[in-house]
């Protein structure tokens, strides 16, 4: 899916790919194989919610996120267990930017 969505090869697209592979690879890196799977839905929906919020994502947006003391980073930095982890809860959001390019990630995503 993330090399087919429309819209995949924008730069901010890529910007939020990069993101989520981090994050990703952190968790792999703190917890190893346990929860991996779920780990991964949780990253996914956490990074590419930034899409259907915004129309244009910066370089500067993802480091906002990034920072961000309530963000899954910081979350994913002080859980001690996958279970922890994956207790985080994702804000609510409104989708902006409903355009046809995007539907399939609004499918995906659940919002």
């Amino acid at each position: 899916f993330l090399n087919s969505y429309v819209g995949h090869y924008r730069t901010g697209d890529r910007y939020i790919r990069s993101l989520f592979e981090c994050l990703v690879m952190q968790y792999y890196d703190r917890f190893g194989k346990e929860e991996l799977a779920n780990a991964i839905i949780l990253c996914f929906k956490w990074s590419y919610r930034i899409r259907l919020k915004q129309t244009r994502v910066f370089f500067s947006t993802i480091e906002n996120e990034v920072c961000n003391v309530n963000g899954l980073l910081f979350h994913l930095v002080k859980s001690s267990t996958p279970q922890e982890f994956l207790s985080f809860e994702i804000e609510k959001y409104e989708n902006k930017f409903d355009k046809e390019d995007k539907s399939s990630l609004v499918k995906l995503l659940g919002n």
